[in-house]
């Protein structure tokens, strides 16, 4: 924002967007930045700008297993050549929550994280696996360029 970049920003919680919305540093720009209360699936991706920087980070694994690729298109149709996609996946083993909303995540392999970003150059994938107090955190984490 400071540097005049147009700024789109979304979260589920209601809190996140107030939160942003009342810090005092963010108030001089406020022409630059939209704030929306959505999740990233409710998004009207169709009505939006092509961006240069799509920032993802612990929000896709909570798309639906059933939209999860459908909502993937739309996040690189969304994205020009050159343009450069940032975000989080949760691996398999990834046992933060409980059952029942296990099965409202997306949840995926190596190999499928990675073919997500086959029209991609790849600078960064990390994969993080480690047990914490008994639950197991896996989550890979990306930075591509779009071809």
């Amino acid at each position: 924002l400071k540097n005049g970049w147009r700024v789109w920003t979304n979260d589920e919680e209601k809190e996140s967007i107030d939160f942003i919305s009342n810090r005092e540093d963010i108030l001089p720009y406020t022409n630059h930045l939209t704030l929306m209360h959505r999740s990233f699936s409710e998004l009207p991706w169709d009505a939006f700008p092509h961006f240069n920087v799509i920032y993802a980070a612990f929000s896709l694994p909570f798309i639906k297993p059933a939209h999860f690729y459908a909502m993937w298109s739309k996040i690189i149709a969304n994205l020009p050549s050159g343009g450069v996609f940032a975000g989080t996946f949760f691996g398999p083993d990834h046992a933060v929550f409980s059952w029942w909303v296990n099965v409202r995540m997306t949840f995926l392999t190596k190999q499928d994280c990675l073919g997500l970003f086959k029209d991609f150059i790849v600078e960064k994938f990390e994969e993080y696996h480690d047990s914490i107090d008994g639950s197991v955190n896996h989550i890979f984490t990306v930075i591509a360029r779009k071809k």
